[in-house]
């Protein structure tokens, strides 16, 4: 009903880039630009968008200082032994001793040393290249941050908006598996080494032969070298795995390696962990022993099957074999491959959502309104309205306006008292400058969303009052309240469909008002010329219905001062 009107949330849009403000004042002028970058980001939000930039790195030279201090470890160790085996030959002896007698163990000494040698400046040189990254990432967004406004550069701020986006859409794009996109957008706006494209890469390799391959050996050697982060994050990957290794030998026929396998690959550790899992390997190698495990997969057991297993006394055994059963389908490997995928990301840190989708969220809400998802009154420059967004933004709440304007559906200008805004006998309201373009010789306009014709004057002029009240903020177009003189609703002249019109304007305040739970200030409407006898009180009027609206008309004609009934004024 009321198309023609357009409220633009005075907010900035928080999605990375450029912002281009559409100001209706500046209409023959070029757009504002508004950099992102031209602010300095809080450290609200450096840590949510930036925190995976870190995270990532700072976990991979945790892993590598982890792993390298057990390569270090098992080297002394065995120099150790080396040494004492040295150190117990010569030790006490009072002749003197033959090269051979130590030269085995000289020879082990010699052999380890250089190696160990070796391991520590290959551990040093990775962990190094690491805090190498982190600091070139430092180095970058320090150089991002650090905008003058005062001396800034337009196309210079554009640009480094430009990098910030196209490195979040790169993040994303990471995420979402498609790496080669991800990594020709990077290259081409040189923002590669802000991003970790040799973890995801090897992330999809293991998703990849899970998923596709049905292989658990990429997946167990990702595991072997975060054993000790999946540990304290009491992950049940590696069991799972292990689950699905004893059933792929049982799918094999081969029941006792599986059984020989859970003895000697399976810690004791885990045995007492996890003792649901150690159950679920047990009941899937006796499902083998029954030579159920290598049936055909869409031959399910039903409970038709199971009543004909009744019949050759295997009933005990029919309905724990559906349960088992599912352990056998291709979708298990799916399950573990969107299992790894989580634990990779709680691994990391990373929040379940991306910097990007975060941000454009953000920013549509920011921007909707709740005109956004009105397929005729939507605006093509609002990215709320884009049809596209709606299944992002549908379960966003509204944006928070504290300063807004209502703009001309047509022309975009404000409306204010330089541009009175009007009603047309559709409903639809626009401002007084389209209305002047649109108006003919003859005084005949076109209703521009109807198409309906009408004079000049049917045309209402509409008030838009604005009263602070106590509303949530997605109840803010309670706030606005269309108050058309009543004058032209109560005269016995108006037409018909004008004054359904206006029962309809009316109505729907009172639905909204009532939505929001607010009552509407009727006591600020007063009713000029009303007849002495006439005790009825404004807010009666107004909760009338149409019928007895139109019985109190017919009164009104009979009395000889007609000119009591017209004015009506806002207080």
């Amino acid at each position: 009903m009321w198309t023609g009107i357009r409220v633009t949330p005075l907010l900035n849009f928080l999605l990375p880039g450029r912002i281009v403000v559409r100001d209706p004042m500046m209409q023959n002028r070029p757009q504002r630009i508004v950099s992102f970058m031209m602010v300095k980001p809080s450290v609200c939000e450096s840590s949510t968008l930036e925190y995976s930039t870190f995270r990532v790195p700072y976990e991979e030279l945790n892993r590598k200082f982890r792993n390298g201090h057990k390569i270090l470890e098992k080297n002394a160790s065995t120099i150790k032994r080396a040494s004492a085996v040295i150190k117990q030959k010569v030790t006490g002896a009072k002749e003197p001793i033959p090269v051979e007698t130590v030269a085995n163990a000289f020879n082990l000494l010699s052999k380890h040393a250089p190696e160990m040698q070796k391991a520590v400046t290959s551990i040093v040189e990775s962990q190094k290249e690491v805090i190498a990254e982190m600091r070139r990432r430092i180095a970058y967004l320090r150089e991002q941050s650090n905008v003058n406004p005062s001396t800034h550069d337009e196309l210079q701020c554009w640009s480094k908006s430009q990098h910030r986006t196209a490195r979040l859409i790169s993040q994303y794009l990471m995420r979402c598996g498609h790496l080669d996109i991800a990594k020709d957008v990077s290259d081409h706006f040189d923002v590669a080494h802000m991003l970790d494209f040799d973890v995801f890469q090897s992330a999809k390799q293991v998703e990849k032969s899970l998923r596709v391959d049905h292989n658990t050996k990429p997946c167990m050697k990702w595991i072997d070298e975060h054993r000790s982060k999946l540990k304290r994050m009491n992950s049940k990957l590696e069991i799972n795995m292990r689950t699905q290794e004893v059933i792929e030998l049982v799918r094999e026929g081969k029941s006792m390696k599986a059984i020989e396998y859970i003895r000697t690959q399976i810690p004791s550790n885990q045995k007492s962990d996890f003792p649901d899992e150690i159950q679920t390997m047990m009941g899937v190698i006796s499902m083998g022993g029954l030579g159920l495990a290598m049936k055909n997969e869409s031959e399910e057991i039903t409970d038709d099957k199971m009543d004909t297993d009744r019949s050759n006394d295997s009933a005990s055994v029919a309905k724990p074999l559906m349960r088992l059963q599912k352990y056998f389908s291709d979708e298990r490997w799916h399950e573990l491959a969107d299992q790894f995928n989580r634990e990779l990301f709680r691994l990391y840190q990373l929040p379940s959502q991306s910097a990007f989708s975060m941000a454009l969220q953000c920013g549509l809400a920011a921007h909707k309104t709740p005109m956004c998802h009105d397929e005729k009154s939507h605006e093509t420059a609002c990215p709320a309205c884009n049809k596209k967004a709606w299944a992002i933004s549908h379960d966003l709440p509204l944006a928070h306006i504290t300063n807004s304007r209502i703009l001309c559906g047509l022309t975009g200008d404000v409306l204010n008292e330089d541009n009175v805004p009007y009603i047309f006998p559709s409903g639809h309201v626009y401002g007084l400058r389209a209305l002047e373009s649109l108006r003919e010789s003859n005084g005949i306009v076109k209703c521009p969303a109807t198409g309906e014709i009408c004079q000049w004057d049917e045309l209402l002029r509409v008030y838009i009052i604005c009263q602070k009240m106590d509303l949530q903020p997605h109840h803010w177009f309670a706030l606005i309240i269309l108050a058309v003189p009543l004058q032209y609703y109560l005269c016995p002249e108006s037409t018909s469909h004008v004054k359904y019109r206006l029962q309809r304007l009316i109505d729907s305040l009172h639905e909204m008002t009532a939505a929001a739970g607010v009552e509407l200030p009727f006591s600020s409407l007063r009713m000029e010329g009303m007849p002495v006898d006439d005790t009825m009180s404004t807010e009666e009027l107004m909760q009338m219905s149409h019928e007895d609206r139109q019985k109190l008309i017919e009164t009104r004609k009979e009395q000889t001062d007609e000119q009591k009934m017209y004015g009506c004024e806002w207080t």
